[in-house]
């Protein structure tokens, strides 16, 4: 039993050790806040944006800067509809109430301690998402002010209500702007009520009414952080939920009964925020009459008013009422987030693998993406590599390198490198630990919190080029065989090659991919004895052991695809390799001429000096010289080393058009085909024109033929 006692006092004191430092991490968040510099100077009342600078801590500036703006807009009852104050509209930065007249706004101080007003205390509030509910000083720590005027509420001539007392009603519009996307900012809100109260014939006519928001847009979520018991705050809207309410956040006791102001702090939720807008209202609590102690009666004529105007039922001293209430804004400090783009020509654990000072084409952008595929900062990454985003708030992101700058707020831009490199992967880490494998262009998803983010790698380098290859040779017997490396009895062409900027050349010992298909005209290729079939991959390559086996008849060549690939396992482009078969010509000084006698007949005639293994003559005519049909057909000679001459006969007085082609097309044994020059003729004065050759480099002859 005693060393059982003693285990629990060891763990209780544990615990409370643990408690201490836990709460000491808390407490040293670092953040961002309204501090004693940084916010407007004088009073209102003001319509105007207001601007505070943040400061860490709020006391240190923080580079680069980062300020909110307050703006108020869609105010509806604008400046002529409040009694008494035709020059003021409802809503007022560095405005108050008027005890004395109803002629005058009360001052404020723009920007102040936020326990000016509302009684807060520091247990209501946390300066960042994860503060866990500290790190707020009002009584060192600022904000804005902010006026909601009820007398825009009551009747301008009679200065009775003209809102029912226990209505709900919009007063305009307030956003927030950040200089800089920020990630869960904290809205702090001060002192959200007040009230209206005179006495007349031993009773008392209290009003009670707060400021209250919704929030415009789904750019966020609200949540409440901390505060009293009387902030009540859903994902869309913040409330003062006390059923009477007031202007002091612990309560104050009024006539039986405690009113409340809310106070508290509430995170918006997200990532990339540029601005929040709120719908405003004002809130009445349907007002009380009472006798100090009890609920009573109002006398006839008399009920609580949202203010008093010059003119009012219980003709008492005109006012001006309203709920004065504090805005601030703090969020958690943002840290920079850093990495490299590495020229990396292994490709294995992404680093600088050149041995050498790491140098990276100009050109490229790194863009912080949020969770939504937007950018959140761009950025270009130095030609060292180096780059680096400066004030980064809480949230997840990923990276993307591209051509192609992002802007604050829009898609992401494709992932893309300059022309001639490619990607050899990413890794979120120290060099040279490791790689995520997908060489895409796209970081890891990270988390940022309180401390910088280093180390977000990306490794590029140039991939390998492979060079398209075509020989001609005299055409191989059938079933003959040859080594593609330049040698052997049989004439070949040279081994497969490339080159890489970091490697070199690219050969023999190397790794190869080859592609064979259908362009091998039946000829067959082997590696190694084996013959390769659709893709094979080739490591340590050796030219010694790619033969082909031509095919004989029927082939006039063949072609295949190959990629070289480079020390990190890159390939090249697709390099065409082919060989072709140097054949002589079916036929020699194979001419044509055309002769139109009497516009109804073309005498078509064509020589050739040689003919080898030809079959026959198709005689083919056109009107546009592009789709041509066959008039005639002849028999070739097959084999002769004499001069032949052959002519046809074609009439032509079914032909509508005035220009006429002829050509003539030759087929030999083989099938190989071989066309003769084209000839034009006309029915017209000009009956036959012969032009050769066809197709010309450099002269051209032309013979005219007329009656």
């Amino acid at each position: 039993m005693k060393s059982r006692k003693m285990k629990t006092k060891f763990y209780s004191a544990l615990i409370l050790i643990l408690a201490f430092f836990s709460g000491v991490q808390l407490l040293a968040q670092n953040t961002l806040k309204m501090g004693a510099a940084g916010g407007p100077a004088g009073s209102g009342p003001s319509v105007l944006a207001q601007v505070v600078t943040l400061y860490e801590n709020g006391t240190t500036s923080y580079t680069p800067a980062v300020s909110v703006t307050y703006s108020l807009s869609n105010q509806q009852f604008g400046a002529g509809t409040l009694e008494g104050l035709g020059a003021n509209s409802a809503m007022n930065f560095g405005a108050t109430l008027n005890a004395s007249s109803n002629t005058a706004m009360g001052t404020q101080a723009f920007y102040g301690l936020m326990n000016a007003i509302g009684s807060p205390l520091n247990t209501m509030f946390s300066a960042c998402n994860n503060c866990g509910g500290a790190g707020i000083d009002v009584a060192t720590d600022r904000a804005i002010s902010f006026f909601n005027c009820t007398e825009a509420f009551i009747n301008s001539s009679t200065g009775v209500n003209t809102q029912p007392l226990n209505a709900r009603i919009y007063t305009g519009d307030i956003t927030i702007t950040f200089s800089r996307p920020v990630s869960n900012p904290v809205l702090q809100f001060v002192g959200m009520g007040g009230t209206n109260s005179i006495t007349r014939s031993g009773k008392i006519y209290d009003m009670g009414f707060a400021t209250e928001f919704d929030l415009i847009g789904s750019n966020v979520t609200l949540s409440k952080l901390a505060g009293n018991p009387y902030l009540n705050v859903t994902s869309t809207q913040i409330t003062n939920s006390a059923v009477w309410l007031g202007a002091n956040s612990q309560g104050t006791a009024n006539n039986g009964i405690t009113r409340y102001a809310a106070s508290g702090s509430i995170v918006a939720l997200g990532t990339n925020i540029t601005s929040i807008s709120l719908k405003v209202y004002v809130r009445g609590d349907g007002g009380r009459v009472n006798n100090g102690t009890s609920v009573v009666a109002p006398d006839a004529g008399f009920n609580p008013m949202w203010s008093f105007g010059a003119t009012n039922p219980f003709g008492a001293t005109g006012n001006v009422g309203g709920d004065l209430m504090l805005f601030g804004v703090s969020a958690q400090k943002p840290v920079t987030v850093s990495g490299n783009v590495f020229k990396d020509p292994n490709g294995g654990n992404i680093n600088n693998s050149t041995g050498s000072a790491n140098v990276v084409p100009s050109g490229m952008f790194a863009s912080l993406i949020d969770g939504n595929n937007k950018v959140v900062a761009s950025v270009a990454v130095n030609t060292d590599g180096t780059y680096s985003f400066p004030a980064i708030f809480d949230g997840s992101y990923t990276v993307k390198i591209s051509t192609t700058s992002g802007t604050q707020g829009a898609a992401a831009p494709s992932a893309s490198l300059p022309a001639g490199w490619q990607a050899t992967g990413e890794f979120n880490g120290t060099p040279d630990t490791g790689n995520d494998g997908t060489a895409n262009g796209i970081s890891a998803v990270f988390t940022v919190g309180a401390t910088n983010v280093t180390n977000i790698n990306f490794g590029i380098q140039q991939p390998p080029v492979s060079p398209n290859q075509a020989y001609s040779i005299s055409q191989p017997a059938a079933n003959s065989t040859a080594t593609l490396n330049g040698t052997g009895t049989i004439l070949s062409p040279a081994a497969l090659s490339g080159a890489d900027s970091e490697d070199g050349s690219l050969g023999s010992g190397k790794t190869f991919s080859i592609t064979v298909d259908a362009a091998m005209n039946g000829n067959k290729l082997y590696y190694n004895g084996a013959e390769i079939t659709g893709t094979i991959s080739i490591t340590n390559y050796n030219p010694a052991l790619l033969t082909v086996t031509y095919s004989g008849a029927g082939s006039t060549g063949l072609s295949f695809t190959y990629k070289s690939y480079d020390a990190a396992g890159q390939a090249s482009n697709t390099a065409t390799y082919s060989i072709n078969w140097l054949m002589s010509l079916p036929a020699s000084d194979f001419e044509t001429t055309v002769i139109l006698n009497n516009t109804t007949t073309a005498f078509v005639n064509w020589k050739t000096e040689n003919e080898q293994n030809t079959s026959r003559f198709y005689v083919e005519r056109s009107t546009d010289n592009s789709t041509f049909i066959t008039v005639a057909e002849l028999a070739a000679a097959g084999n002769s080393n004499s001069k032949k001459n052959y002519s046809i006969q074609n009439n032509v007085s079914s032909v509508k058009s005035t220009v006429i082609y002829y050509r003539v097309k030759l087929v030999d044994l083989d099938g190989k085909v071989t066309y003769s020059n084209v000839v034009v003729i006309r029915t017209g004065a000009i009956e036959g024109v012969k032009v050769w050759p066809n197709p010309f480099v450099e002269n051209i002859s032309m013979s005219f033929y007329s009656e």
